[in-house]
């Protein structure tokens, strides 16, 4: 999808198609990472890059780490980002609830259509 854009702006293009309220339903550009308990740490994809953070509420995402996702993977680091996610916000000033508990798509983000 983002293949011959730099990393940088295949973010770029991520970030503006999520606030366009681009589909997100039927790909892989979002997604709710599994980990026990649940953490309700969601992550934005490119191609090149992986962003982690929360849903604050409905379409709303704060970013709170991205790495390139070859790093991820050779370092085997989606729990480290997991959990540094959510150190970061339990420890920041937020109103209560600080992130949305549901496990779907249409828990966090709205579609266009």
């Amino acid at each position: 999808m983002y293949a011959k854009l730099t990393p940088l702006e295949q973010v770029s293009a991520l970030f503006a198609e999520y606030v366009s309220g681009d589909d997100f339903f039927s790909d892989r550009r979002f997604k709710k990472l599994s980990w026990t308990p649940d953490r309700y740490v969601w992550e934005l994809k490119t191609d090149d890059v992986r962003i982690f953070g929360w849903a604050p509420k409905k379409d709303a995402f704060i970013c709170c780490f991205g790495d390139a996702k070859d790093r991820i993977v050779i370092e085997n680091s989606y729990g480290r980002y997991i959990a540094q996610t959510v150190y970061v916000r339990d420890h920041i000033e937020l109103n209560e609830p600080k992130c949305l508990t549901g496990g779907s798509y249409k828990d966090v983000i709205s579609n266009k259509n």
